[in-house]
């Protein structure tokens, strides 16, 4: 009801609405039946009854944002899971960004990640292109790295230091 107001306040659509009830509802995920703060909350746009996040206890979750229910468990990270963010058109892809050194890409269909990029220092952020056909990997070596298509491999994003 109070997202529901503020989000008339400032005339946003519908689905923006139901966008901002699901990350209202969810700003603190359960997990093993102890809540854990979560690093990152995004909305499937795809599918709007979806959220992702992201935890400090080293996984990436998928959660039905109607039941509050966990659809998927994602546990390859070795340390503190920083960002996820979920492609936004085609297949159900996630990238993650951890604290363990590296970026990888979930397909929610497959069992393991489908892809992992290996960096020197802890990947804070990981981001799809609006296409979809590339992943921007930022973290404390304090540069923004993007892979080519087929997200085989990294390589420096020539604007510099940010």
């Amino acid at each position: 009801p109070a997202a529901a107001a503020h989000a008339s306040a400032f005339g946003n659509t519908r689905q923006q609405q139901q966008q901002q009830r699901c990350v209202v509802s969810y700003s603190v995920l359960p997990s093993y039946g102890v809540f854990v703060a979560a690093q990152s909350i995004q909305l499937q746009q795809l599918l709007l009854t979806q959220l992702v996040s992201c935890s400090a206890d080293k996984t990436v979750r998928a959660w039905d944002a109607n039941r509050g229910t966990q659809i998927k468990k994602m546990k390859e990270h070795d340390a503190i899971v920083n960002s996820v963010c979920p492609l936004r058109r085609g297949p159900p892809l996630l990238a993650s960004a951890s604290d363990d050194f590296s970026a990888k890409v979930f397909d929610l269909r497959s069992k393991r990640s489908v892809a992992t990029f290996s960096e020197k220092f802890q990947v804070t952020c990981a981001a799809f292109s609006e296409a979809g056909d590339q992943i921007y990997v930022g973290g404390l070596d304090n540069t923004i790295k993007v892979s080519s298509a087929g997200l085989s491999q990294l390589s420096l994003l020539t604007a510099g230091p940010h």
